[in-house]
Formats: structure tokens, sequence, C-alpha cells
């Protein structure tokens, strides 16, 4: 029986992408069968709102089985779904309307500074999921 164990991933911002919020996550693997390690490697795959889509041609390269391969893509994007793919809200600059990221809905407040107008935007998800943003006053 094959097992997929993944490490911590690293992450880098796609800038000038079309789709905002699109990141390249790297992420270490190891695949085993009955406790023995089979390969292992480091696998790429860019993430954004509309799915998880690995690098296939790198993951071709690295592992010859086909059988192996589509056991490493299924459980990469199940992976980084689970990670990346919460459900998330997109946040605008309270005060120029800026496209500034996306959040999970955790609960708690975070601070966002906006590039464009030095402002920054409060955002506030209660408990019970629901959203506030407003801008910091000086």
């Amino acid at each position: 029986m094959s097992q997929v164990h993944f490490g911590l991933a690293t992450e880098e911002e796609v800038l000038g992408h079309e789709v905002k919020g699109t990141i390249d996550v790297s992420v270490p693997y190891r695949i085993t069968s009955w406790g023995r390690e089979i390969c292992s490697g480091t696998v790429r795959a860019r993430v954004n709102e509309f799915g998880v889509f690995p690098d296939l041609e790198e993951i071709k390269s690295q592992i010859q089985e086909v059988k192996t391969r589509r056991l490493l893509v299924t459980r990469l994007k199940e992976h980084l779904r689970k990670e990346y793919q919460q459900e998330q809200i997109i946040v605008r600059c309270s005060s120029c309307g800026d496209y500034l990221g996306h959040v999970r809905l955790i609960p708690g407040q975070q601070v966002i500074g906006c590039p464009s107008c030095k402002s920054r935007t409060v955002v506030e998800v209660s408990a019970d999921g629901n959203v506030k943003t407003f801008p910091i006053s000086s």
C-alpha cells in the first residue's frame, strides 16, 4: 500500500499573473510502499482561486511509473486544497478600493496595508463567520 508524505511548503507570489492572488508552491514529498521509500523529491504547483495546478512535466521527469505519478498528483491536489483553498474572502482597501489579497475565514483581526494609498484596513472575522472591514483612522 503506497502512501504520500508531504513536507513544509514554500510559497512565492506570482507577480503580473492575470488571476490576482496566484502563488507558486514548492512541496517536498516522499512516497513509501509498505514502509519502504519508493521515491522522493520536490514538486511545484500553482495555486489560485480556480484550483491547484501541479507541474506535470516536472513530475513526469521525476517519476516514471504512471500509477505512482497519478497517486502523487491526486494527493498533492488534496493536500494543497486543504492548505490554500479554505473558505476565503477577497479584501479590498477601505479607502481606495484596490485589491489587497485573500483572507481566510478564521476568527480574529488582521491589519492589511495598502501599497497604493498607504492606508491600513482592518479585517475582522467573528466566530459566526461575519466579516467587517474598516479603515484605521490615524
